[in-house]
């Protein structure tokens, strides 16, 4: 009697515990989705300000300073075109020229394209 009262109970646990587990995974993926995980990046600073570029196999973007800057899939010349031009309007005065930063980060988004098996 006290054996299979145990073994009911020990049954309820362990069903209880996979439920519980199956649902934080299905919790899991569907935050990942949301927040675009897909994604491989990679930062790099430049003159003190952190620029991140992101691709999946068939989209990328920049970011800097919370704003995505998207690319016509993973052609991102525009993309770096409006980052530099936004870059360029809050900071006064720079090392680099508009054509090397947009170098800089072009150089960045291969390097995550390379790294991921994206296209380059």
């Amino acid at each position: 009697m006290y054996k299979s009262l145990r073994v009911i109970i020990y049954s309820i646990i362990l069903v209880g515990l996979v439920s519980i587990t199956l649902s934080a995974c299905k919790k899991d993926k569907d935050d990942d989705a949301s927040v675009g995980d897909a994604y491989h990046c990679e930062t790099e600073t430049m003159e003190g300000f952190t620029f991140k570029a992101c691709c999946k196999t068939d989209q990328c973007y920049y970011e800097w300073q919370g704003k995505r800057y998207w690319c016509n899939g993973t052609d991102c010349g525009d993309a770096a075109t409006g980052l530099v031009n936004d870059w360029f309007g809050k900071k006064k005065s720079s090392s680099m020229s508009f054509e090397q930063m947009k170098k800089q980060l072009e150089e960045l988004r291969a390097k995550v394209g390379s790294d991921c098996d994206c296209n380059n």
